[in-house]
């Protein structure tokens, strides 16, 4: 069997909006083969500093993850756990108090020795496609409240 890896890539729309409240890590443009963590956030539109939250909560992933989990070893429920909180935690350095209100979007894809964990909260989603045969294997679910009213 011969496997071919790809580049990771990043399918990302500029919308129209003044304000975009999206962070990806790593950087557009600067993943490698070598990366095993991959997390997109998108501020909620409606919220106040979504720009805020999916900065602090995507950068808090990506560091907790860098400092605490290695791809070595298998991801447990409780390390993604901690991941999230932690992130939580950074989030709420940055407030103020005027800004509680402050949401955002998760995806995150990590690739570890026990496989790959895909967690997502709202409606920025995960896909995997498959470039050789043009297919598409797996899409996750939408969290939002219009897809909830849809089905």
């Amino acid at each position: 069997m011969i496997i071919k890896l790809y580049p990771p890539q990043a399918i990302y729309e500029l919308g129209k909006r003044s304000n975009q409240e999206d962070c990806i890590s790593p950087a557009l443009g600067s993943a490698t083969a070598d990366d095993r963590l991959f997390v997109l956030c998108d501020g909620m539109g409606g919220h106040e500093r979504g720009e805020v939250a999916s900065r602090a909560i995507c950068l808090g992933l990506t560091d907790y993850f860098h400092k605490n989990i290695s791809p070595e070893n298998i991801l447990t429920d409780e390390q993604l756990q901690e991941a999230i909180e932690y992130s939580y935690q950074q989030l709420d350095m940055k407030d103020n108090g005027a800004f509680r209100k402050a949401g955002t979007t998760m995806t995150l894809l990590f690739f570890h020795r026990g496989g790959c964990t895909a967690a997502h909260i709202g409606d920025s989603r995960i896909y995997h496609v498959r470039p050789s045969s043009r297919t598409l294997l797996y899409k996750s679910r939408d969290h939002s409240l219009v897809f909830e009213l849809y089905q």
